[in-house]
């Protein structure tokens, strides 16, 4: 025994919009169906943008604030390529877009050659000084970095760095020392290679704090001027770049968790006469008197 079955025909789906499916008086059509669009969809629901031209106006004022009366009723009077087009701004508009993250860029490190300033200590050595170890003090880094160096004669390299301010009588240009003295009273810091000599008392700091004599015609008034190694209490023992540190009257002035590390440094060794060579890297640029 057969059964018949019908099977219902197939839509027809029109590919263009007839003027007939508009509805001027209230803005509704009676039936969309339609193909082919710059959206690429093969069917748009007539009941999705009858909901859309009812509320795309409430939509825009949401969005920007501003009052719509009249979209409402026009979305649909132009042709459909149209509507599609702002359906899909709209929808672009009121997607939120979160804001770029800015990549901050870590500044490169910066290595120095101190080749020339070790070769000159070592012609130095003959005045009976310690064999391990040189002190390096690089006046043309800022003074918010750390720029007093023990340099290891063994391991030739530098195994230390603390932070060390300047005489306030040397004018500076962004943290850097440009005018260097020997002169009493200046309350400048001295250029040239001199020698950590005897340990005393000192009134600043820990209390400790280490005669320098100088070997050149640039620093040989550090004795006369009072010029010590020795810390103060406002000295930071990190980097403060960009910001300078304090200014000290010409003294090689470190912090005092620096100067408990160079004291036990330099107590640890049976020849306490320790080279030690202030310096800038570009002469030109600065001023010596």
């Amino acid at each position: 025994m057969f059964v018949r079955v019908q099977v219902p025909p197939k839509p027809v789906i029109p590919t263009r919009i007839s003027s007939d499916l508009y509805n001027s008086d209230n803005c509704r059509y009676k039936e969309l169906m339609t193909t082919n669009t710059i959206l690429s969809m093969n069917v748009i629901n007539t009941r999705v943008l009858t909901y859309l031209g009812e509320n795309l106006s409430l939509v825009f004022n949401r969005l920007t604030g501003q009052r719509l009366t009249t979209l409402r009723c026009q979305v649909f009077q132009k042709p459909f390529y149209v509507t599609g087009i702002m359906v899909l701004l709209l929808s672009v508009v009121s997607c939120k877009t979160e804001p770029k993250q800015q990549v901050k860029s870590t500044p490169k490190k910066v290595t120095r050659d101190y080749t020339a300033e070790i070769a000159k200590l070592e012609t130095f050595t003959n005045h009976n000084t310690n064999k391990n170890y040189y002190f390096l003090v690089d006046f043309s880094i800022h003074s918010g970095k750390k720029r007093f160096l023990v340099y290891d004669r063994n391991q030739q390299k530098i195994i230390k760095k603390y932070m060390v301010a300047h005489g306030s009588g040397n004018k500076q240009k962004r943290g850097v020392p440009t005018v260097f003295s020997n002169v009493p009273e200046s309350h400048c810091s001295s250029l040239g290679v001199g020698i950590v000599n005897s340990r005393a008392y000192s009134n600043w700091g820990i209390h400790v704090k280490y005669w320098v004599d100088g070997l050149e015609a640039t620093n040989d008034n550090m004795r006369k001027r009072l010029i010590v190694l020795h810390s103060y209490g406002y000295v930071p023992s990190i980097e403060t770049y960009p910001v300078p540190i304090i200014n000290s009257e010409g003294c090689f002035m470190v912090s005092n968790k620096d100067m408990t590390s160079l004291d036990s440094l330099i107590d640890s060794q049976d020849n306490k006469r320790i080279l030690l060579y202030s310096f800038i890297k570009d002469k030109e640029e600065n001023k010596v008197f």
